[in-house]
């Protein structure tokens, strides 16, 4: 489907993948983070510290074993983790809910409406990828094995040291029946978690003495530095009272996925993965709403949803494939028409 797309519109085909955020995971693949004073800095422009390192540093690992430019390392290390968080998703789905139907799985996670970051050299495909690893082994209660996952996602975006609610949340119903030995190995295995976004602000307290550089810079991309606990309202009351049709779908669909994640935690089933995608949209939101699709459509918890409930029977998965698919083109188009603001 994508050779067909990129046929259709791309005049240089796959060398034209690589745009927006491609290029800066490119820049820290082949060159590392910046050195930046921050104190003396006026956010007049963009850096890359804003990235989160596991998915460049994996492309610079690509690009030296292979001999690939970063930007080539960065676009084939994308679509190699979109390949295996596909398989990675089959066997999460099949952990939790064995009865579903693994081909059903599969395509819901290969037609992703945004499959666009798949392909195109963001760390979308890897944080599925580790997310679905991470419950896998959290519902096998392997936990020192999804700590691990755990550690790694945090250190593949932000929203990746959530994962330590779901992982308490898994604790409580076995909690009581534990020794006391058993509680501190699970307490201690859940201190890795966090390690991966520790390792990262040490590394900027090096690079630019500021451990907390990834937000502070995001005032450079004219996104609000979070203010308080209810910032994320603020901007989705800004996105639903946009005029721009695709501000307040963001915003919508954010309200959509926060409603649905708090209905399943209100009926105590799937807590665990619930309490995951509640706080991973709302964490992005507390800057802005502001190509929120790719922060929604990229989680493991909201891929097993469509599963669960479009998968049910064939008329139902029919019609949200073909949504996928057209949202999809649509996607391929805009990625490389001349638009500005189709995706983020």
């Amino acid at each position: 489907m994508e050779s067909i797309l990129l046929h259709w519109f791309a005049s240089n085909g796959y060398s034209d993948l690589c745009q927006l955020d491609c290029h800066w995971y490119r820049k820290i693949a082949g060159e590392g983070y910046e050195r930046l004073q921050l104190g003396q800095f006026d956010y007049s422009r963009m850096a890359n510290v804003a990235f989160f390192p596991l998915f460049p540093g994996a492309a610079s690992v690509m690009s030296h074993l292979l001999g690939l430019t970063s930007q080539t390392g960065v676009v084939l290390t994308s679509k190699f983790f979109f390949m295996i968080s596909i398989y990675a998703f089959i066997k999460m789905v099949q952990t939790i809910a064995p009865s579903t139907n693994p081909i059903t799985n599969g395509s819901i996670a290969a037609f992703n409406p945004y499959s666009i970051y798949g392909n195109a050299g963001y760390t979308e495909p890897l944080f599925l990828l580790l997310t679905c690893i991470f419950f896998a082994l959290l519902e096998r209660r392997l936990y020192l094995k999804a700590s691990i996952a755990g550690a790694l996602l945090s250190a593949t975006r932000l929203v990746g040291v959530v994962s330590v609610i779901s992982y308490l949340i898994s604790l409580t119903p076995l909690w009581p029946s534990w020794r006391w030995k058993n509680r501190f190995q699970a307490l201690g295995a859940m201190a890795l978690i966090p390690t991966g976004l520790v390792v990262f602000m040490l590394h900027l307290q090096e690079r630019t003495g500021d451990p907390l550089a990834f937000i502070h810079i995001q005032r450079a991309w004219g996104r609000a530095t979070p203010a308080g606990p209810t910032s994320w309202l603020v901007a989705l009351s800004k996105a639903l009272s946009s005029d721009w049709w695709l501000y307040r779908y963001w915003g919508i669909s954010g309200i959509v996925v926060l409603l649905i994640s708090l209905f399943f935690i209100l009926r105590g089933r799937y807590t665990s993965l619930a309490s995951f995608s509640l706080f991973s949209t709302i964490i992005p939101l507390t800057s802005d709403c502001w190509g929120l699709s790719r922060y929604i459509w990229w989680q493991a918890p909201v891929l097993l949803f469509i599963a669960l409930f479009f998968g049910r029977n064939r008329a139902l998965l029919a019609g949200w494939l073909t949504l996928a698919i057209a949202v999809n083109v649509w996607s391929y188009r805009l990625w490389f028409s001349t638009t500005n603001w189709h995706l983020s």
